[in-house]
């Protein structure tokens, strides 16, 4: 999910909402009110998620804000787990363990590129040198 903003996120677990109701296992709440609230809809998924008896990941991506754990992490859920990525240094949690894994380096970020766009569409010197720029 995207975590940029509480919004975005908001979004997010409006769509999040709308799929956990089709799946057909509660057809009381099969169609989903798209008009509710934003705290309705984040008090809902994340109840559902505290009670759901499957194994799930949460992947909050790019947090900007520190704040907005509180209300959109579900807690005490036994079966799931939440992966926080963030650009901050600075963005710790009590309850959860914290591990740095740094940018990659000028090479790495090239590798990466070249295996995501496929060599072929970096055939050139002004291909690569584009990718260069793009890595540093």
């Amino acid at each position: 999910m995207n975590a940029e903003s509480a919004d975005s996120l908001v979004a997010n677990y409006r769509q999040l909402l709308a799929d956990l109701s089709s799946d057909g296992s509660d057809v009381k709440s099969n169609s989903v009110d798209m008009n509710k609230s934003a705290d309705e809809v984040v008090c809902e998924v994340k109840t559902r998620l505290f009670r759901c008896t499957v194994p799930w990941l949460l992947v909050l991506d790019n947090l900007e804000d520190r704040d907005v754990l509180d209300k959109f992490v579900p807690h005490g859920a036994s079966k799931g787990h939440v992966l926080i990525t963030t650009r901050h240094l600075n963005l710790e949690s009590e309850h959860s363990g914290n591990l740095d894994l740094g940018c990659f380096s000028t090479s790495e970020s090239l590798e990466l590129l070249r295996r995501s766009a496929g060599s072929h569409n970096i055939a050139n010197q002004d291909d690569e040198s584009a990718a260069k720029e793009l890595a540093d």
